[in-house]
């Protein structure tokens, strides 16, 4: 069966969705991204270049994971200083206490304990 893939905007769509998620009681793995442009690619070349990579993992991986993908928003957005995924923000969670990372497009496995894994 393959690895279920989700796709939100934003934090607080972040939130929603990865309390949601978590519940499956599976490995979730979230992608943090430079959000995509109406020509359907991200601003953030980086990003860009990892999503085929990800996107082979992910068809290698068994069912046991959650995938979730989240736009951080546009450029000028995540250039703010003050962009919530600038700084670490600690998120309840079902499992713990799981801290986003400020790092545009790094993928982070959240165990079945949850211990973030990088």
């Amino acid at each position: 069966m393959p690895v279920e893939r989700f796709a939100v905007e934003g934090f607080d769509a972040f939130r929603e969705k990865l309390a949601e998620v978590e519940k499956k009681g599976k490995i979730v793995i979230v992608l943090f991204s430079g959000s995509k442009t109406k020509g359907g690619k991200s601003w953030c070349p980086d990003c860009e270049d990892a999503f085929p990579v990800v996107n082979h993992v992910l068809d290698e991986v068994e069912d046991q994971v959650v995938f979730l993908y989240v736009g951080v928003g546009g450029r000028d957005f995540w250039k703010d200083p003050n962009c919530v995924f600038r700084y670490p923000t600690n998120v309840g969670t079902a499992r713990g206490t799981l801290s986003v990372a400020t790092l545009i497009y790094h993928l982070y496995s959240v165990s079945m304990l949850g211990q973030v894994l990088e």
